[in-house]
């Protein structure tokens, strides 16, 4: 007789112990919000460089105390099903526990009330949220982006440049490995700032410090610089900055930026440029090309971005000739691509041809290739040396793809006079060298197929026909003319230089009148 009333008690005593457990979890609840509150304020607090012990002391007993909660809850739950069948004793004893714990839960919640209350900043912007159009997979790009991971991996090297003419997708290139560093969390942190050719150095630390929860404020520029420098070194976070655009080299140290990444390599520095000529003294860096795309890899672009019509019979050999006239530069594809996406109008396909055949002064400012052309432009228009541009200019009087020697070069400027007071060749020589380094660093010029030879991407040389025209320098270049006969002018009283590379034409037309004419480049194999 004595069981039932055994069974009884114990059934009393399980019933009696639930309320407590209740009571834990609904503390428990509250205490992990609390926590979530005060861990974001102290994550703001540190990323301004500011102290916080009492908080950290705080999160210290917050987290003792949940994990001791947790466990009382989880053991509750384990012998809940045997309290059904027999004795209640440990699910009483866990109730006990319980009671004596709810009170301590309660404190630390009423404590840590006064840190959620304080003001929040809203959290800083992700990398993730960047535009990008991303590559394709393409064999090309993946080997660049192996070659910036593994650089960014190497504790000796801390300044990473990725260079590249105009349009090449350097760009897309940073913002897809600054996607994978967060999925790979190679690093705590990333932050991305534009620079540009006139760089706003206040907007780029502020840029920068946003995307850090840092508030630098506008005071004192050696006061931002520091508070920067001191928060892209704090030793518990590996960040990366990405400095996008750089046209040219400033004092990183200055504005904030630690070439050197700090003793425990806390900081890397990631940059876009088109010249690779820059932060030479600095000893543990990396310079990474990222050229043109190859093999099929620019028709896929342009097929991917065009879409469906691309393959049409009628377009089909237009969208190959388009294609091959963009010389694997990704902005020229993508550009050409969007304009005549889902386009079948044969005539808007043949306009396109064109216009990237016979460049023009407009094509600079307006029409179809505006965007594109503007983008290479920029490149030429900051070179400060005008001899060097007037070299860069004189490379678009040979045919696409020719290569050019730099020997010729050296003849052409003494005859043109562009290095009066030097009347050694050897110093005209070094000059024209010196010129030529400076295109091919900014990637205006290209290495030839042999040493010693240069020559021009396709759509630079496009881009220096619409320049010569624009500027009125009176460049007239006739290159595989089909026809045997001289191109008819008007007039060529305004031509300063004439190139002619034909084997087609057998003669040329007496009686011309080229009073301005400096420079004149004939080459016809056939006669």
């Amino acid at each position: 007789m004595a069981e039932p009333v055994v069974s009884e008690v114990n059934l009393i005593i399980c019933f009696a112990s639930t309320p407590n457990i209740q009571k834990l979890q609904t503390q428990l609840r509250d205490l992990k919000a609390t926590r979530e509150g005060v861990q974001l304020w102290v994550v703001e607090a540190r990323n301004n460089l500011r102290s916080v012990p009492e908080a950290d002391t705080w999160l210290i007993k917050a987290n003792n105390k949940i994990a001791e909660a947790d466990t009382i809850i989880e053991s509750e739950a384990r012998v809940q099903t045997g309290c059904l069948n027999g004795w209640c004793g440990p699910r009483y004893s866990l109730s006990r526990k319980a009671a004596i714990m709810i009170p301590d839960l309660v404190d630390l919640h009423t404590e840590g009330i006064k840190y959620t209350q304080l003001s929040h900043s809203s959290p800083p912007p992700s990398i993730q949220a960047l535009p990008s159009t991303g590559f394709k997979g393409f064999e090309s790009r993946n080997l660049i982006v192996k070659q910036i991971i593994d650089a960014l991996k190497d504790d000796e090297i801390n300044l990473i440049g990725v260079c590249g003419m105009g349009g090449v997708g350097k760009t897309t290139m940073v913002k897809q490995v600054a996607k994978r560093v967060e999925e790979e969390k190679l690093f705590n942190k990333v932050a991305m700032a534009v620079v540009s050719q006139e760089p706003d150095f206040v907007q780029v630390q502020s840029c920068i410090a946003e995307m850090l929860g840092l508030q630098l404020g506008m005071g004192n520029t050696m006061v931002r610089s520091r508070l920067l420098r001191y928060r892209l070194l704090q030793n518990d976070e590996k960040i990366l900055v990405i400095l996008d655009d750089i046209w040219k080299q400033f004092d990183l140290e200055d504005w904030g930026f630690p070439s050197e990444g700090g003793s425990n390599k806390s900081c890397k520095i990631l940059f876009t440029s088109r010249n690779r000529n820059l932060w030479k003294r600095i000893q543990n860096k990396r310079y990474i090309q990222l050229q043109v795309l190859v093999g099929d890899e620019p028709w896929h672009l342009f097929r991917e971005t065009v879409g469906d019509c691309a393959e049409d019979l009628d377009l089909l050999p237009l969208a190959k000739q388009i294609v091959n006239e963009c010389g694997g530069l990704p902005l020229a594809l993508v550009t050409i691509g969007r304009a005549l996406t889902n386009e079948r109008n044969q005539r808007h396909w043949n306009n396109a041809l064109q216009q990237l055949r016979t460049p023009s002064s407009e094509s600079l400012s307006s029409g179809l290739l505006a965007k594109v052309y503007q983008a290479l432009y920029f490149s030429y228009n900051f070179l400060t040396v005008e001899r060097a541009k007037k070299l860069f200019l004189l490379c678009c009087l040979f045919p696409e793809g020719f290569n050019i020697h730099i020997e010729d070069l050296v003849r052409y400027g003494i005859g043109l006079r562009w290095f009066k007071g030097i009347d050694k060749v050897d110093e005209v020589r070094d000059r024209v060298n010196v010129f030529v380094d400076c295109l091919k660093c900014c990637y205006l010029l290209l290495d030839g197929d042999e040493e010693e030879q240069i020559k021009m991407h396709d759509v630079v040389r496009d881009v220096a026909i619409s320049i010569v025209a624009k500027d009125k320098h009176g460049f007239m270049t006739i290159h595989g003319a089909k026809s045997g006969e001289w191109p008819k002018k008007a007039t060529y009283e305004l031509n300063t230089s004439i190139s002619v590379m034909s084997n087609e034409i057998v003669e040329f037309p007496g009686g011309l009148r080229c009073p301005k004419l400096e420079f004149l480049l004939i080459e016809c194999q056939n006669n």
